[in-house]
């Protein structure tokens, strides 16, 4: 719902900014998208017609993919569609067997980003931490008083410290791998909205 919300607004923002009427080709036949009487689609509501002639000065339209094929092989005499409609049906099996298969809801992709600012936060305070352990090893070294626990502590902790750092950074890139193929999928699965 919340996603029609957003296409919507850019359509109106598309057609205002360019003063373009839009044909709006989606196979998304909701009935907040369009009326229906006895489960027959009638075109797009008219309270959005209204709305997107009031916002942008221009006209609004919308219709599935297979009307869309049909109307423009009217209009260039275009014979055999057939092929076309039966591509655009296995386009939309595969989409759908795509939603099926990666049902990828809001809450986990935020859980996801949540865990990602978490591990650049950690990050952050890791290389703090870095920095004073290089400070602390450069004093030690400019001192003239040499520890030899003090040099395996800081060593250690030194050596603790990188592991740590090559870890979260690791963590991240696999975690912003993984952000990108969802989102990646999600756009795949919503461009037919």
């Amino acid at each position: 719902m919340f996603g029609d919300l957003v296409i919507w607004k850019e359509l109106i923002k598309y057609s205002k900014d360019n003063e373009k009427n839009i044909l709006f080709v989606s196979n998304d036949r909701k009935e907040d998208w369009c009326q229906k009487v006895n489960g027959i689609d009638l075109g797009p509501r008219k309270e959005l017609l209204k709305e997107f002639k009031k916002e942008t000065k221009n006209h609004f339209y919308s219709l599935t993919i297979n009307n869309f094929i049909q109307k423009i092989s009217e209009i260039y005499s275009v014979e055999n569609i057939k092929p076309l409609q039966d591509e655009v049906k296995l386009i939309e099996e595969e989409i759908n067997k795509s939603i099926a298969k990666h049902k990828l809801g809001a809450t986990e992709l935020e859980e996801l980003r949540y865990k990602l600012l978490e591990l650049e936060k950690e990050l952050e305070v890791t290389y703090r931490e870095k920095k004073i352990l290089d400070i602390e090893w450069n004093n030690y070294w400019a001192s003239d008083d040499f520890d030899t626990c003090d040099l395996e502590f800081l060593k250690n902790n030194r050596e603790k410290n990188e592991v740590k750092i090559k870890t979260i950074e690791k963590e991240i890139m696999d975690l912003k791998g993984l952000l990108n193929k969802m989102n990646d999928s999600l756009e795949l699965i919503y461009a037919d909205l």
